[in-house]
């Protein structure tokens, strides 16, 4: 059945009505899209955070020295 389906016609949207399936499609598309795109920045954002951590901590302690 599968292979039936990969050489088969593409899905055409006709009138009003399959205008707004497409764009609803389109939505869906672009935020699937935008949710693996988070998940993927993910792990560098949380190392992002330590070392930014890591940086405010270090200016911290060297301004509270010289203050």
């Amino acid at each position: 059945m599968i292979a039936e389906q990969a050489g088969g016609p593409t899905e055409q949207y006709h009138g009003f009505f399959g205008q707004v399936e497409r764009g609803w499609d389109g939505m869906v598309s672009v935020a699937a899209g935008a949710i693996m795109l988070f998940g993927l920045f993910l792990p560098w954002l949380g190392l992002l955070v330590v070392v930014g951590a890591v940086g405010y901590g270090i200016v911290r302690l060297v301004s509270s020295r010289r203050g």
